[in-house]
């Protein structure tokens, strides 16, 4: 009986050694030893020599109870104590150097359903990361829980066969459901043919609702984001392998925000699932909604087409329920939603019913040959490969293709209110505004141009801008072409980046607008374009569809007066005692430099401002962004104007922060079934 309560006395660290590796030989450990361990042992852990610290921790493996009074005690001391730090840095050593102790505790405590909720709580459940935190990030955890799962992973197949290991990568999962899929797949159960063919038997030896849970709420939105034309052979020999995959509902395939891995899917249902998916779409494709209905519609066609032969499609188009549904489908307003009920129609009827149309619906046209059935390392590679090879977006194709005339003669522009009175002043500007939505004869386009001249002009007198600043975001973003003005969107940019560019603290007042009005899908995406401009200009970005004009003073200078001084001016003022000798070396301010205010300093101004861009527009993310029918465009430009206030961030002091919210905006993203900018699946590694 080894006598543990020595250690409640001051013993050196011979005794405390030979303690311990007495503690070890023993069938079990008490818990009144392991808090002895925990209150005597354990604070005094850095100074102990290594081998004593090997053996500490190989009782933290042996027992679970000793690993959940471990992290309690941890979590009941205040951060701010520094004694604090010790029982984390065990915590930390374990799960660094002990990578077998995740496996030796569900080969021990697999059947004993007490202990297995304490395995689940203690690794899966947070109470781990939780006592870490926020020394430790999520990523950094889940790699160490790979490590521990890589040991678990060595063992013979037959182990797997006896444990349900699915419960816990379920919960393992759902730690933290965006960034696991990114992480877990790719660099464990994908990482090579071994790890998957355990990863398989796991699954089959799982409950239905695990292995349902697994394929659905993960595996498939980690494929969706890695499945294309070159590689769909390889999803599909590996989606053939798992069970339950052939038993895809309705909703499970439209949240899969890839027409490729669709089709992969669709191609995998058997006969009696492809029934129920009918049944399903059907009733779908009468009930009408909007935000699904055109994928609704391929999905019909790729059965139609894959998995229906022609007499079942003729039974189809007999069927009064699909009868009622064309009819009804007919009568509504949107043309998109007739021209894709017609198609489907002509599918249905194989192509018998005469309707004149050039309409097609977007279907992928797949071979599914495949010369290997087994998945092996170069299937999983395939899958795992990053095929975002395009450079990162310098601006959104929308800004990009934005062509600005030559504005030469912008001088001359001006309102056309009917007068004859030139706008000097912003007061003006702004009233000028205010009476244009009531007076016709007011021309918008030329009032944006105005506004860009007169701020830009104003440049350093930030006092007037800034007192009219907000009344002229307002005036500008909410303006509505009601003339069908042309270079309006373009103008109204222009205008914008002006103001935001010169007073960068102003893009609190254009938020407040994008977040709180009532605006136009075209007023929201002038918005995100300016602050994506404005961004790039702050940084020193020279954007060519953006004008800059330059001025040295306010007004125009005088036409004698080239603003270049000459030495002649001054002869009057100098006499020959005042100048120096040509032997004579002199040091020369650069103040005295002429044309100084001409030079164009590539300074970065946007560093200061970065968070203001950032954060409103990261967190609107997250708390939820719906557009209706044109929500995957908005989120898209959204997207590539968050990807470029990122990069331009860069080295703001908090852009590991930044870093972090964006690769969690990227992931949600990509589960939304969003375009990702080029280059950012950089950001998320």
């Amino acid at each position: 009986m080894v006598d543990v309560t020595v250690l409640e006395n001051s013993v050196d660290g011979k005794t405390v050694l030979t303690v311990l590796q007495e503690l070890s030989q023993s069938d079990k450990i008490q818990l009144i030893d392991i808090m002895i361990i925990i209150k005597n042992v354990v604070p005094i852990y850095p100074s102990l020599p290594s081998e004593t610290r090997k053996v500490i921790l190989s009782l933290v493996v042996k027992s679970l109870d000793f690993i959940a009074q471990l992290i309690s005690f941890t979590s009941c001391i205040p951060k701010k104590q520094s004694h604090r730090r010790i029982y984390e840095r065990v915590l930390k050593d374990l799960l660094l150097r002990r990578t077998d102790c995740l496996r030796d505790y569900l080969g021990a405590f697999t059947r004993n359903r007490v202990e297995i909720q304490n395995i689940k709580a203690v690794f899966f459940g947070s109470k781990l990361f939780n006592a870490l935190a926020p020394d430790i990030d999520i990523v950094w955890y889940l790699e160490r829980l790979i490590d521990q799962w890589i040991c678990v992973f060595d063992m013979p197949l037959d182990f797997f066969s006896t444990h349900n290991c699915g419960q816990y990568l379920v919960a393992m999962l759902n730690l933290h459901p965006v960034i696991t899929i990114t992480v877990l797949f790719p660099e464990l159960f994908l990482l090579n043919e071994h790890s998957f063919k355990v990863f398989r038997v796991i699954l089959n030896r799982s409950s239905q609702l695990d292995q349902l849970m697994i394929i659905k709420n993960y595996l498939l939105p980690y494929l969706a984001m890695n499945t294309n034309s070159s590689n769909y052979r390889s999803v599909y020999v590996l989606l053939k392998s798992l069970p339950q995959i052939n038993v895809m509902g309705a909703q499970t395939i439209l949240k899969v925000k890839s027409l490729t891995l669709q089709q992969v899917l669709i191609q995998l249902q058997d006969k009696n699932s492809v029934e129920k998916l009918v049944a399903e779409l059907m009733n779908k494709f009468h009930h009408l909604d909007e935000m699904v209905d055109e994928n609704v519609c391929q999905i019909l066609v790729l059965l139609l087409q894959l998995k229906m032969s022609k007499n079942e499609r003729d039974a189809l188009s007999h069927d009064p329920q699909f009868l009622d549904a064309i009819t009804e489908r007919l009568k509504h307003q949107d043309n998109m939603v007739r021209e894709r009920t017609m198609f489907v129609a002509k599918t249905v009827t194989n192509g018998e019913l005469e309707y004149e149309s050039d309409f097609t619906l977007d279907v992928p046209h797949l071979d599914f040959v495949t010369e290997n059935e087994l998945v092996n390392d170069a299937v999983l590679d395939s899958i795992k490969k990053d095929h975002l090879t395009e450079p990162v977006a310098t601006l959104p194709s929308i800004v990009q293709n934005l062509k600005l005339r030559e504005d030469s003669d912008d001088e001359d522009d001006a309102p056309g209110d009917g007068t004859d009175r030139e706008i000097l002043f912003l007061k003006d500007l702004v009233k000028t505004y205010e009476t244009a939505d009531k007076n016709t004869k007011i021309d918008i386009v030329p009032l944006f141009k105005l506004t860009t001249k007169l701020v830009r002009q104003k440049k350093d007198l930030p006092a007037e801008v800034d007192f009219y600043g907000t009344s002229l975001i307002s005036a500008i973003a909410t303006s509505n072409n009601n003339y069908e003005e042309s270079k309006f969107e373009e103008s109204r940019i222009n205008a914008l980046v002006s103001v935001i560019s010169t007073l960068p603290n102003k893009v609190v007042d254009l938020l407040g607008i994008l977040f709180n009005r009532e605006l136009s899908l075209q007023q929201r995406m002038s918005i995100l374009t300016t602050l994506g401009f404005s961004a790039r200009e702050l940084k020193g970005y020279d954007d060519k569809a953006i004008a800059k004009p330059q001025y040295d003073f306010p007004t125009k200078r005088l036409p004698w007066d080239t603003g270049k001084p000459s030495i002649q001016d001054l002869s009057p003022f100098i006499n020959d005692s005042c100048l120096i000798g040509p032997s004579t070396t002199v040091w020369k301010s650069k103040k005295l430099e002429p044309n100084l205010r001409t030079r164009t300093l590539k300074k970065d101004l946007f560093k200061p401002y970065a968070a203001k861009f950032f954060y409103p527009l990261a967190h609107a993310w997250l708390n939820g962004i719906d557009l209706g029918s044109y929500d995957q465009l908005f989120k898209t430009h959204y997207l590539a104007t968050l990807t470029i206030i990122y990069h331009c961030a860069f080295p703001a002091h908090d852009y590991v922060s930044m870093t972090q919210l964006m690769k969690q905006i990227l992931l949600d993203a990509s589960q939304q079934g969003v375009q990702l900018p080029p280059g950012t699946k950089e950001i998320i590694r």
